[in-house]
């Protein structure tokens, strides 16, 4: 009778071993955002990239893209040129985009974003990285981002989390 006992809860602990490890890893995975609209707005009928930043960090829904889980990949279309023609936030200066808070991979696929080039445009840089945030741009071009009176400033990463894949020249 014993060893009968002993196989029921080894049976026992091997399936529910695998169910609480599942349980309690929600939100280690990872998710793909698609950036279906290259305006550099909020909202809209698609997917923008400033809605995929926030579905990132905030694992959730948001606009009409997907929510994030864990460290995202946001796809943006190809070779397409995303303008931002406003201040998203003001931390740490101005900002085109949400601040990375999360662990943030973008495909960028050949397309560039940009800060509207008029005389009277907003000066903002293009990425700002939180201390726990991390940022990794792959194949994107990143243009006309200003922080001040220093033109080209595109990203500013507190905690050095911010990498270049191979990318184009930014300018």
């Amino acid at each position: 009778m014993p060893i009968k006992r002993f196989r029921v809860n080894l049976l026992i602990f091997c399936l529910a071993v695998p169910l609480i490890i599942a349980a309690t890893t929600k939100g280690a995975g990872a998710e793909t955002i698609i950036v279906t609209e290259p305006s550099g707005d909020v909202g809209g009928p698609g997917c923008t990239l400033r809605d995929a930043i926030m579905a990132a960090n905030l694992d959730a829904a948001t606009g009409s893209c997907t929510g994030g889980e864990g460290s995202d990949t946001i796809v943006l279309p190809a070779d397409q040129t995303i303008t931002l023609s406003q201040v998203d936030n003001t931390t740490r200066g101005e900002n085109g985009l949400p601040a990375i808070v999360s662990d943030i991979t973008i495909e960028g696929n050949g397309s560039i974003v940009q800060r509207l080039a008029a005389e009277d445009a907003a000066a903002f840089r293009i990425f700002y990285v939180a201390a726990d945030g991390r940022l990794t741009l792959d194949n994107l071009t990143l243009r006309l981002g200003r922080a001040g009176r220093q033109p080209g400033m595109v990203v500013e990463a507190l905690s050095r989390r911010a990498a270049l894949a191979p990318m184009l020249p930014a300018t």
